[in-house]
């Protein structure tokens, strides 16, 4: 079972403690994120963090974005920490460095 954002404790300025998310916040790597001011600078679009406002979204941020982006654009988005929220997703496995094996003729 997923805990609801109404369940989980968000510590803000690493210090108080709230109950709730307020819309857009998304978490990554336990990180609460207040993307209201960035939504409509997001390349992907607003639909893309609307979809995730009050989730953990650690593993589909990283797919897209690196240390980079993170620093220059979430850096100044973060407002608190939190603990104990669970991606709803199950993250896929991720095939690296997989070579031929056996034959690729098709008789």
């Amino acid at each position: 079972m997923y805990a609801s954002p109404s369940d989980l404790a968000i510590f803000f300025n690493w210090q108080t403690k709230i109950t709730n998310f307020s819309f857009p916040d998304i978490v990554v790597d336990k990180v609460v994120y207040d993307c209201t001011d960035f939504l409509a600078e997001h390349p992907g679009g607003e639909r893309i963090i609307k979809s995730f406002a009050g989730a953990e979204c650690s593993w589909q941020f990283w797919r897209f974005h690196g240390k980079r982006e993170m620093e220059e654009f979430g850096r100044p988005l973060r407002v608190g920490r939190t603990e104990g929220m669970v991606n709803k997703y199950k993250e896929p496995v991720r095939y690296v460095g997989l070579r031929r094996l056996g034959d690729d003729a098709w008789d």
